[in-house]
């Protein structure tokens, strides 16, 4: 780019005696005009070339790179997904974002029995599962910002470290419930009592998938082929008035209470 600047400058000095120099310098500005514009288009086509070189060779890179972050950005909205539909009463959100979003989360909070049991094995609670998987995101994330910091955009680079470094960390979930033994408080054992999204993670996680599906079809482009789409549909499944994660609506006010009464009562 130097090289460039410097060889207009001097295209532009050199057209200046051509067109504006005494009689002298004219046949000598022309010259130098024409041989410094020769240079100059040859240091471009070169400077194209070596770009598009470059790019071809990274290719596989950026193909790997796009691969770690699709699998990490389509567990994330499979993890959430699977949360959405154990829990809340109602049919599957018809997009990523009626899903990423505060009311959604809100609803997850309000409604995740911590001590029951997702659909998984070997079995395990709300309250291993659910940090473990979040967990897991922060390690999956700092592991492609190691990896890949030399061929991930800036865009998709400040997605990844937001997953792997911002927000609440997933271990004080473990650590509240901890304290509330320890000291024989009451808390109600549902998701919002322990645990809330960090500002900006749903905005993160669409804006995550928005750059996947940007980047195939740039790498598609380019001549990469077989490679996988990111998540980017929930469910579909039907309303079930009583998923089997939801929290009882009467067992969950009779813990609000004794929270109430232990706070009075201390």
């Amino acid at each position: 780019m130097i090289i460039i600047l410097v060889l207009l400058l001097s295209a532009a000095v050199c057209l200046c005696l051509w067109l504006y120099g005494s009689e002298a310098f004219r046949d000598f500005g022309l010259n130098a005009f024409t041989e410094t514009l020769g240079i100059l288009v040859t240091v471009v086509i070169v400077d194209n070339l070596i770009k598009r070189q470059e790019e071809r060779r990274s290719l596989p890179q950026k193909a790997t790179a796009y691969e770690d972050v699709r699998l990490l950005t389509s567990r994330i909205v499979e993890f959430w997904s699977s949360v959405y539909g154990s829990c809340v009463p109602e049919a599957s959100p018809k997009s990523l974002d009626k899903l990423f979003n505060a009311d959604s989360f809100q609803k997850m909070g309000k409604f995740l029995n911590m001590d029951s049991q997702p659909n998984v094995t070997p079995p395990r609670t709300w309250w291993e599962w659910l940090p473990d998987n979040l967990n897991h995101h922060r390690k999956r994330a700092t592991v492609i910002l190691e990896r890949h910091n030399n061929v991930l955009d800036p865009k998709a680079y400040a997605y990844v470290h937001q997953i792997a470094t911002e927000g609440i960390d997933p271990g004080l979930i473990q650590s509240i419930r901890h304290h509330d033994k320890v000291n024989g408080f009451s808390r109600p054992h549902v998701l919002a009592y322990y645990w809330g999204p960090p500002e900006g993670y749903c905005q993160t996680i669409l804006g995550l998938t928005s750059w996947c599906e940007n980047q195939v079809k740039i790498l598609e482009r380019n001549g990469m082929r077989e490679l996988r789409r990111v998540v980017s549909t929930i469910g579909p499944w039907e309303l079930n008035e009583k998923p089997p994660s939801m929290f009882d609506e009467k067992e969950l006010e009779k813990q609000i209470w004794a929270m109430h009464g232990f706070i009075k009562n201390n």
